[in-house]
């Protein structure tokens, strides 16, 4: 991510000038875009180093299912960027609900940058048994390896007013913004017209 990353960003701010750009992985020549004004770039990014360098090129930090009470200790990493956090959400909380959760988790717990986050979070076992599980492109059993406690940490499964109080939680901790992202598993569609209907 360094250096495509950083490339990307750079090209990305000059877009809206005439500009040249050599670079390692592109090299626009007399770009430009037509713009009224520049957009703010958000760069989502996972550990201390990614966040660290995000921070420098970007203008908001997305933070992806980070747990409330672990947002504190990257917070001074983000620097003078926004700090955001990417909350997904199951809008219901009976079994069909769960496993669109868990499938949602499990679905990240199969790359090796999310399985070391959630290790990062206590979920050890939990990262390293999806990791396994998908070696043997075993979907269903990357489900079962995710845990009840993992759902509530990482993402809101039950009601609105459940999903409030996490968003209310985390711009108490400092972030700037919270964006609400219904899972795309089970009835995706339900749960938009849930949040969408009653947020």
């Amino acid at each position: 991510m360094e250096k495509d990353g950083r490339d990307a960003q750079t090209s990305l701010r000059n877009t809206f000038e005439r500009f040249n750009y050599q670079g390692e992985f592109f090299s626009p020549t007399n770009a430009r875009l037509k713009l009224r004004s520049s957009p703010r770039i958000a760069v989502a990014a996972l550990n201390p180093k990614m966040i660290r360098l995000a921070s420098q090129h970007a203008d908001q930090v997305i933070l992806n299912l980070y747990p409330v009470e672990k947002v504190k200790y990257v917070l001074p990493l983000t620097k003078s960027a926004e700090s955001s956090v990417m909350l997904y959400c199951v809008i219901a909380s009976d079994e069909k609900a769960l496993d669109a959760a868990k499938e949602l988790l499990a679905f990240y717990g199969s790359s090796q940058a999310y399985a070391r986050l959630f290790a990062s979070f206590g979920f050890s076992e939990e990262a390293k048994a999806m990791l396994n599980a998908w070696e043997r492109k075993d979907g269903e059993e990357a489900k079962r390896a995710v845990t009840q406690k993992m759902v509530e940490d990482l993402m809101v499964l039950g009601d609105i007013k459940l999903l409030r109080d996490r968003v209310k939680q985390y711009h108490e901790v400092g972030i700037s913004e919270v964006l609400i992202a219904p899972s795309p598993f089970g009835d995706f569609l339900e749960n938009i017209k849930a949040v969408v209907e009653n947020y």
